[in-house]
């Protein structure tokens, strides 16, 4: 029996040595006064982490059940394409949409601005009325000689006179028409300077024996062009020799600058540039209606003037030295016709 006890507590004492080594969580803790039996700690038991969203744990579900799930992932994938593309149909449709209002709005508002905006005639319109303010109420003497301000009054009246608004009597002096220079249109200039059967006024410069060739040559040719234009046309030989003494003059008016004064330049030069202004007179077909006076301003009044006028097509030239007076004096006339009290100026809105 001894024999046989041995082996057996030997065993008992390896197994539970093994059992310590293995559960090493299994021991026994000290006893702390309060309580006699020893405590064990428990075994931990781990809990898997959730998988992250959109992952599944592979699961095996044999071959038919792989199939099928595969199967099933297809017919999902295949789904959610066909949904986004139509949200994509959709989206797109929406910026289609949203395209062609924008369109509209920008196609009213060109409308609404169209509608509102002044057009071009009204623009000239406007800018005419703003001129004739200017020519009636006190403009520059310049405008007033260079027949700006007389064309912007006369174009007034007429419109005035054929709305059948009368305006009161102001009589001219044949004395300051006689100074009146008149053109159909055709050029700038007149015959001014030949009023008086073709006889230049020198200026003072000018009669000095250094260009004493050039304004003899051009004064005797002056002559015989207002007899030629009498007959109704002026000779190119007579144009041509105006035409190179007066450059003669310029060029050498120029070259002395410097030993003349300041106002007989201006006055010398404006005697030449008016000579110029003649010479492409006295090219137009019309010239003997000119010289012979068949076209000029004429009437006892500012409305026959006006009259006279409209029905020859004519409009007022530029003032040539000695006329300055009689524009001045006949700017005042026409201010004083078109601003009379009887005026009701239903056409000019700008009117004050």
């Amino acid at each position: 029996m001894r024999s046989l006890g041995k082996p057996w507590i030997s065993a008992v004492v390896i197994a539970v040595i093994l059992m310590a080594g293995a559960v090493p969580c299994l021991r026994a803790q000290p006893d702390d006064g309060t309580n006699n039996r020893a405590r064990f700690n428990s075994v931990p038991i781990t809990t898997p982490a959730a998988p992250p969203p959109g992952y599944y744990w592979p699961q095996y579900n044999g071959p038919v059940g792989g199939y099928l799930s595969g199967a099933a992932d297809v017919i999902n994938s295949q789904g959610q394409f066909m949904t986004d593309q139509q949200q994509a149909f959709k989206m797109r449709e929406q910026v289609r949409q949203a395209s062609i209002d924008t369109r509209k709005k920008n196609f009213d508002e060109y409308l609404y601005e169209r509608a509102l905006a002044p057009t071009p005639e009204d623009e000239r319109e406007r800018y005419r009325l703003e001129q004739l303010r200017r020519s009636r109420n006190d403009p520059p003497p310049t405008e007033i000689w260079s027949g700006k301000a007389l064309n912007d009054l006369l174009l007034a009246i007429r419109q005035q006179m054929a709305q059948g608004v009368p305006g009161p009597t102001v009589p001219l002096q044949p004395e300051t028409l006689e100074h009146i220079n008149v053109t159909s249109g055709a050029t700038s200039g007149s015959v001014g300077v030949l009023r008086n059967g073709g006889k230049l006024h020198w200026p003072l410069v000018l009669r000095q024996s250094a260009y004493a060739d050039d304004y003899k040559a051009l004064d005797r040719l002056a002559g015989e062009a207002f007899k030629q234009a009498e007959s109704g046309a002026v000779d190119a030989d007579t144009l041509q020799g105006m035409t190179t003494a007066s450059s003669n003059l310029q060029a050498a008016l120029k070259s002395n600058v410097a030993d003349i004064a300041p106002n007989d330049y201006i006055t010398a030069k404006r005697f030449l540039n008016e000579i110029d202004a003649t010479i492409r007179v006295l090219q137009d077909p019309n010239i003997a209606n000119y010289v012979t006076r068949k076209w000029s301003a004429k009437g006892d009044s500012v409305a026959e003037l006006v009259t006279q006028m409209t029905r020859q097509g004519l409009k007022f030239a530029p003032a040539v030295s000695g006329d300055e007076s009689a524009y001045l004096a006949l700017h005042s006339a026409m201010v004083t016709f078109f601003a009379g009290p009887e005026l009701t100026k239903r056409w000019d809105t700008l009117s004050k």
